[in-house]
């Protein structure tokens, strides 16, 4: 194959250069660069410094509007999936547990008044307030009779927001999300009278 002749300068692109391309690439392209900086002017440079600002600056607000939605999206109100005119009260073995962003997740088997047996997903607070409430990773574990008290899902699904969790050695934890418009948001409250 014939090659052109040009002023330009040639750099080769090969496949059998491996790595060593890239760095050429690049070193390539930084020479490229210099050379269009030494020809501008301050002022031009000055204008292409104002302009790459503002780019990054629009790209940092949209990344944080980004993360702010996204973060919106991820937490509900309480209101939004779960009857607050609906208490359930859970009795049975834990079938696994979650640790997840944004809610913990505890799967109760429970026997309903006909005796079915039903799991039922209950939804905990994050996994970053339960260890400071004192309930820990590894204070629930699969097979431990458990006693959740808190309410059933809008669409009667096999869903609850656990409010409090009662452990076989009798500790009581509060289990549910503050802050989310639930009903006896507070620990230490008696949701049933």
């Amino acid at each position: 194959m014939a090659w052109p002749k040009t002023g330009q300068r040639l750099f080769e692109y090969a496949c059998h250069e491996g790595n060593y391309s890239f760095i050429g690439i690049l070193k390539g392209a930084r020479l490229l660069d210099a050379e269009a900086l030494q020809k501008t002017s301050k002022q031009e440079r000055g204008k292409g410094s104002m302009k790459r600002k503002t780019v990054l600056i629009a790209l940092a607000a949209s990344a944080l509007l980004f993360v702010w939605v996204g973060r919106v999206d991820a937490l509900h109100a309480f209101g939004a999936e779960f009857d607050a005119n609906r208490p359930v009260l859970l009795r049975g073995p834990v079938k696994r547990v979650e640790w997840i962003n944004p809610h913990t997740w505890i799967h109760v088997e429970h026997t309903d008044e006909k005796g079915n047996k039903e799991i039922l997903m209950v939804e905990g607070g994050t996994p970053n307030s339960l260890p400071r409430r004192g309930l820990k990773r590894h204070s629930i574990k699969p097979g431990q009779i458990v006693i959740v008290d808190g309410y059933q899902a809008k669409d009667r699904s096999q869903g609850a927001n656990g409010r409090d969790v009662t452990l076989p050695d009798g500790q009581k934890f509060f289990l549910g999300s503050s802050g989310t418009g639930a009903p006896y948001d507070q620990p230490g409250k008696d949701q049933r009278k």
